[in-house]
């Protein structure tokens, strides 16, 4: 734990200072006669020249100051698991039991942010990992019996602002371990790929929904980029003056629906094949029939594929290594 203190005593500030000019005159000059508001005057001159600037005045330790504002830039790595449709188990999307751990991947970033006196935060992140999923990982019938898998890559830019909790309980004393919330907004791209024969199919260009078509006006190509809102908790341990350690979890919504390239209704195959490239026809057509592979003379059509009342999601745990800017190297002449 570290306390603030005023680096420099009042008696030193005081030598030399507009504020000893004025006092000496008072005294000198006799320009106040009456003892008591002699003193009084005094008093108050010293605290009008002579208030500690604490945005540099105090210390971090016994050889660096410390500062009001303070920036840090670094890396994180950790974990990606995507919240979507596909391979979805019973229950809500928030309890970690309804998750599909088995397709949870690794990403990495790197980020840069500004402190404010232990208060606040304000940091910009770039992100990049990939989400995946897969239906037979899932224990609800409905969603074994699609057979639908995906997986996508990520990146991801955002804004975050933080605030730290127990600073505001007192600003004093600041803790080596210090938890904070967080929110914000950012953007990201992805493009959902599938897995046919060996090979690796791009699926918003094979229409899997009926996209473009006549027949689903309504159903436009989505957008491969979208906006997200993470919010989340961290704890920050500081090693020492210039490194810090971090430990996230970090869950965004988004706006989009089609990370899984899943969202609304099974549609007739020769729509599919009316708007897949020609060369990819019968790929466009068994990504949007699965269930076939499991019941041959099954038919879907005009049944539910995905949930189209909520959008996709996904979330990180993370471990962040920082690197901290805007201490300064207390001069041995500064030492009271």
């Amino acid at each position: 734990m570290r306390i603030k203190r005023n680096s420099t005593s009042i008696k030193g500030r005081l030598q030399g200072s507009w504020a000893a000019k004025v006092v000496e005159c008072i005294v000198a000059k006799n320009l106040v006669s009456h003892k008591p508001l002699k003193s009084i005057l005094s008093v108050v001159v010293i605290l009008l020249f002579c208030t500690p600037t604490q945005s540099q005045y105090y210390y971090y330790n016994k050889e660096y100051y410390d500062n009001d504002f303070l920036l840090e830039g670094g890396i994180s790595i950790g974990l990606m698991k995507g919240v979507t449709d596909v391979g979805a188990k019973k229950g809500g999307s928030f309890s970690p039991a309804t998750y599909d751990w088995k397709t949870i991947q690794p990403f990495a970033g790197i980020y840069v942010g500004m402190t404010y006196k232990y208060l606040y935060e304000a940091r910009l992140e770039l992100n990049f990992g990939h989400i995946e999923g897969n239906d037979a990982n899932s224990n609800s019938n409905f969603v074994k019996s699609r057979n639908l898998h995906y997986k996508t890559s990520i990146v991801e830019g955002s804004l975050l602002a933080a605030v730290y909790p127990l600073m505001f309980l007192n600003t004093d004393n600041i803790p080596a371990f210090s938890p904070y919330v967080m929110a914000g907004v950012g953007i990201f791209s992805f493009y959902p790929t599938g897995y046919y024969k060996g090979n690796w199919y791009r699926l918003r260009r094979l229409h899997t929904e009926g996209q473009t078509s006549v027949e689903f006006p309504e159903r436009k190509e989505y957008n491969l980029k979208s906006i997200c809102f993470p919010m989340g908790l961290g704890l920050r341990y500081e090693i020492n003056h210039k490194i810090n350690l971090r430990v996230e979890g970090i869950y965004r919504n988004t706006l989009s629906d089609y990370l899984d390239d899943v969202s609304k209704t099974y549609v007739d195959p020769d729509v599919v094949k009316r708007r897949a490239p020609k060369a990819e026809r019968e790929e466009a057509v068994a990504f949007a029939q699965m269930y076939k592979q499991v019941f041959p003379n099954a038919n879907f059509v005009g049944r539910n594929r995905g949930n189209a009342n909520t959008t996709d999601k996904y979330f990180t745990i993370n471990f962040k290594v920082g690197y901290v800017l805007g201490r300064t190297r207390i001069k041995q002449k500064d030492v009271p």
